[in-house]
């Protein structure tokens, strides 16, 4: 008999436009509090406190809609702000 686990994922929409405008932010997902998929908006969509539980950021493809919000990923802006 196999032990029954109830997985959830928490998807949580950022952005999913081109361009900032009203109501509209460049592509960003954040997966768990933790993964962020493309970083086109960032700093406008969460807060520090928020910003800081980012782990690991996946990139789909380098146009600046999708990249724009992020640092550069050697520095690892987001845990040295704690």
């Amino acid at each position: 008999m196999y032990a029954s686990i109830a997985l959830t994922m928490k998807i949580r929409v950022l952005g999913a436009y081109g361009a900032e405008g009203l109501a509209q932010r460049p592509s960003a997902f954040l997966i768990n509090d933790s993964l962020l998929i493309d970083g086109g908006t960032v700093g406008a969509a969460l807060s520090s406190t928020e910003q800081v539980q980012i782990e690991h950021a996946l990139v789909s493809h380098s146009h600046l809609d999708h990249v724009a919000g992020l640092r550069l990923p050697h520095r690892r802006p987001w845990r040295s702000w704690r």
